[in-house]
This record gives structure tokens, C-alpha cells and sequence, in this order.
């Protein structure tokens, strides 16, 4: 089986680097990988200099900022593997990757990844998290790559770390770029419209680690995002925090 890695990505070039050479590492070789800009002329001037081991070519929607549902649904046209991978551009994955994900395919199943966050708090520390209610999900099952859910769990769809059957993505329209719901935007539409079709959705242990790196403003419940770069990763190396140690040498 072939599979179709389609990243969506708009700017931080840096991030995406990283995410890109990580996928050379992968165990599987069955795949390509597409990056589909957001109108981001930077990112295509990127892709087009990487040199890759695996097929890689990027696209670009032309719609500056438009969103990551057109940039997806671009990636899903152009593939031709029969299995499709999204994965966020500033997410770092483990070797076998794609050989996992590989593993649980089957027509009519949305399979979701853990999606971890290692994010900086106002005073420089390590806070390794992941959605509340995933992370309960994944903590009360032990044999939770036994299991099959429905469309309860739809809202929990989340596309930095997801796969589904291509054929299965185009029978229900993509993700829909204007028509979603409000609360996890196209992400949901699309969980809760696969769900309604085909009512298979599995949670499984194969985490691609967000190291988009927020940090937490004093006082305020936003966060803001800081410049992210491998120097500061790597700083983060020898303090006594072994997420980010782990996660620096996948």
C-alpha cells in the first residue's frame, strides 16, 4: 500500500523543516509526501530546495491565509496513495510513523494519533500536554487500539496527526472549507461527516509531538506563540525533563 503524507503549511519555514527531516527517517518507504502552501511563496521557494529521499512536492492553493481546509483538500486531489497521512508542519514524528499508521488502514476508518503539545510557560518550563478529553480517552482504555468509536468521539478529530482512506475523503466531499462547525472548524466537520458515513473512528498510541513552543502570558488565559528555531530545542536538551529529551531524539 502507498500513502500520502499531505502537510498544509503556511509560513514558519523553520518548523517545517524540521517536520521534513524527520520523515526521512521512517521505516516504511511506501510513501510521498505533499506540502500544500497557503499561499506562502516562502514555503514554496523552501520545498522546492529541500532534497528529500522520499517523493516530495509542494503546491500551492494561491489564497494567502485562506485556511488549512483548501490547503487539505488540494493535498487530497493531487495524492495517489490509497491511504492519506495530515500532518501539522510543526510536528515531529518517530520512525515508525507512517509504518503505523500504515498498519491500522482500512476503507470506512479515521484513525487519530496522539497530538502532544511541548510548550514553554512564562518562565521557560517544560508543560507537556495534549487535549483534556483525548488524554482521558487514552488513559482509560488499556487496550485502546482494540477499540472502535462512533460518532460520540467525532469532535475529538483533530488533523495534525490523522488518516483516513482517500477514496473515503472524496466520497464525502473533503473538508469543507466555508460550512463547518464552530468548534473545531474543519476539523470536526470533517470527523462528524465521516463519522455519519461510515461511524469508525480509532484512537491509536502513534504521537507526532506539536513543538509549535507557546508560552503561557502572565495573568492572561491567551498564549502566545515565540519563535521557535532547533537552537532553542536543543537548549532544552540538558535540563531534567526527559518529554523533551525524548522528543529531541526520535
Amino acid at each position: 500500500m502507498f500513502t500520502s503524507v499531505i502537510i498544509p503549511a503556511y509560513q514558519k519555514v523553520h518548523l517545517l523543516a524540521e517536520c521534513l527531516d524527520r520523515l526521512e527517517s521512517q521505516t516504511s518507504r511506501s510513501f510521498e509526501v505533499l506540502v500544500i502552501s497557503d499561499g506562502c511563496a516562502d514555503v514554496v521557494s523552501f520545498v522546492n530546495r529541500y532534497r528529500s529521499s522520499y517523493p516530495l512536492s509542494v503546491y500551492n492553493t494561491g489564497y494567502e491565509g485562506f485556511g488549512v481546509a483548501l490547503a487539505k483538500n488540494m493535498g487530497i486531489h493531487h495524492a495517489v496513495g490509497e491511504q492519506i497521512i495530515i500532518l501539522g508542519p510543526d510536528c515531529l514524528v518517530k520512525p515508525d510513523f507512517v509504518t503505523r499508521h500504515q498498519s491500522y488502514f482500512d476503507q470506512g476508518l479515521l484513525v487519530l494519533g496522539m497530538l502532544p503539545s511541548v510548550e514553554l510557560d512564562e518562565i521557560g518550563c517544560i508543560d507537556y500536554v495534549c487535549m483534556d478529553e483525548q488524554r482521558d480517552i487514552f488513559y482509560s482504555y488499556a487496550n485502546l487500539e482494540d477499540l472502535e468509536f462512533g460518532l460520540d468521539f467525532s469532535h475529538l478529530t483533530f488533523s495534525g496527526n490523522m488518516s483516513f482512506s482517500r477514496a473515503d475523503a472524496l466520497s464525502i466531499g473533503g473538508f469543507d472549507v466555508v460550512n463547518f462547525l464552530d468548534e473545531g472548524g474543519s476539523d470536526t466537520d470533517f470527523g462528524r461527516r465521516h463519522a455519519l458515513r461510515f461511524g469508525r473512528i480509532k484512537f491509536i498510541r502513534n504521537p507526532a509531538f506539536h513543538v509549535g513552543l507557546m508560552s503561557n502570558v502572565a495573568g492572561s488565559n491567551h498564549r502566545q506563540t515565540q519563535n521557535w528555531s532547533r537552537d532553542i530545542l536543543s537548549e532544552l536538551v540538558n535540563r531534567p525533563d526527559a518529554v523533551v529529551d525524548f522528543i529531541w531524539s526520535v
